[in-house]
């Protein structure tokens, strides 16, 4: 089994996971829910001493390995479990090609209540708009291309519209998006957050290219 060990950073250290952890671990949990829509986070100190006491336990049975996060700061804070750095598509609310979209999103849904008013308040909205708008345009164009009609079959029809997504070149709210031979987004990147106060807080945007290599938008 592997033994443990601590990787530490400039800001924070991964350390071995223990129940001593848990009161920093809630803490830092503690925040708007609403950020944990798409993945399971421990809600209180129940819930948190049940995930932690399953991660040892897969820990101590050799399928795991647990770290917590903790920030290196000094006094009081030096040992405070901050969570785990997180990534996610890129805020979009930061972009300047979206600043139309939420204009237009926020007249036309001003009558709606809060949050459905707010564009900028859902956060895959923009995502969603796009990728409507890519898959309609793929769908015109190869409907163009047989004379306004659709091809003969079903089947045909469908790997039309595959081929030409993968051709098809729109500047949308996301800016920018196209697609490789892989069908494989060329729009790519992502923003990095961390606990910070008990609040996920954003720590950088940054870009991809087609070799792997990261660069820091903002």
């Amino acid at each position: 089994m592997l033994e443990p060990f601590t990787l530490e950073g400039p800001r924070v250290r991964l350390e071995p996971l223990r129940e001593a952890h848990i009161p920093g671990l809630v803490e830092a949990a503690a925040e708007d829910r609403t950020n944990y829509q798409w993945t399971y986070t421990p809600e209180g100190v129940d819930q948190m001493t049940d995930y932690v006491v399953d991660a040892l336990a897969k820990v101590a049975s050799g399928a795991h390995v647990a770290f917590a996060t903790v920030s290196k700061g000094s006094g009081a804070n030096t040992s405070e479990a901050v969570g785990s750095y997180a990534t996610s598509a890129p805020d979009v609310t930061k972009l300047a090609s979206s600043s139309t979209f939420f204009s237009q999103y926020a007249a036309a849904y001003s009558s709606k209540p809060a949050p459905y008013n707010d564009g900028t308040k859902e956060p895959y909205t923009a995502y969603g708009y796009d990728a409507m708008n890519i898959l309609l345009k793929a769908i015109h164009d190869v409907l163009v291309a047989n004379n306004g009609q659709p091809p003969s079959s079903t089947q045909a029809f469908r790997d039309a519209v595959v081929a030409q997504l993968h051709q098809t070149s729109y500047d949308g709210a996301l800016g920018h998006t196209s697609f490789d031979a892989n069908g494989d987004t060329t729009n790519t990147g992502f923003t990095l957050y961390k606990v910070s106060a008990g609040n996920w807080v954003g720590d950088g945007t940054y870009a991809v290219d087609t070799s792997g290599n990261v660069t820091l938008k903002s």
